[in-house]
């Protein structure tokens, strides 16, 4: 009897070790998901090589919402030049 409560311990120890490994990888998913940037300024910029503007504006958006200066200028070029996204020179100033 002993025995099979033995076995029984290790199973469910076995089982909370496997969900507590499960939580752990999916929460570790979701906070590098959540925590990765859209994009870089080096990706914007090779956006903006090849004519893609509208990418370039979905990634210098976050950027620029953080404060980062290059990016809130290159996005005032784009809403200026109407590239990517409407034309608005409110936007742009």
């Amino acid at each position: 009897m002993e025995q099979l409560n033995k076995g029984r311990r290790a199973g469910r120890l076995a089982f909370a070790l496997a969900v507590v490994v499960l939580l752990a990888v999916f929460a570790a998913a979701e906070s590098a998901t959540a925590a990765a940037p859209a994009g870089t300024l080096e990706q914007a910029k090779a956006a903006a090589r090849v004519r893609d503007y509208s990418t370039m504006v979905r990634i210098l958006k976050p950027l620029a919402g953080r404060g980062d200066a290059e990016a809130q200028y290159l996005l005032a070029a784009q809403y200026r030049n109407g590239r990517g996204v409407a034309r608005n020179y409110r936007a742009a100033f």
